[in-house]
């Protein structure tokens, strides 16, 4: 059976600053499809937003035939001291993203952001026509602006489709 692949680059922050979770869809040959957010700044209490995103890709679940691709979330040495007292909020949004996959029996793969950010670069993406240039704007092949956030999605979406799905 083929997949889609959502790519998610998840930020539980709420408490923490207003954090963005993008998504990303390649369809079944590796192309984006689709893109879009969730904002934290949109809803009421930090639960409200959490559930938004599960909503969103529990709906994404429940419409097509997919894998996650999402990035981890890893508290590195030279970020530990800003962390101190973290709720480490990310970190909870991962964890309930991984039961509601497991949950609708829907393959996860989950991978640090260092593991694509420089193999998947914005000139690569560019190369492989997966993004294109409007100005000094990332667009999608309509020409609708994609955010950094949603970018990072296609990062992992994009290194799913081609280092991992190939391997089952």
């Amino acid at each position: 059976m083929k997949y889609k692949i959502v790519g998610v680059d998840p930020s539980g922050s709420y408490n923490e600053g207003k954090g963005t979770t993008g998504i990303a869809i390649l369809d079944f040959e590796g192309r984006l499809e689709n893109h879009f957010t969730v904002n934290a700044q949109d809803y009421d209490s930090q639960i409200q937003y959490w559930q938004a995103v599960l909503d969103t890709l529990e709906t994404l679940m429940c419409t097509i035939p997919m894998v996650l691709s999402v990035e981890d979330y890893v508290l590195y040495a030279n970020s530990a001291k800003a962390q101190i007292n973290s709720e480490m909020e990310t970190s909870k949004l991962i964890g309930a993203i991984t039961v509601l996959a497991h949950n609708e029996g829907v393959k996860m793969y989950i991978r640090n952001a260092s593991q694509v950010v420089n193999r998947w670069n914005n000139k690569i993406l560019l190369h492989k026509k997966l993004i294109y240039m409007n100005g000094n704007r990332y667009v999608d092949e309509q020409g609708a602006p994609i955010n950094r956030h949603c970018l990072d999605a296609l990062r992992h979406a994009i290194h799913c489709y081609y280092f991992e799905l190939g391997k089952e």
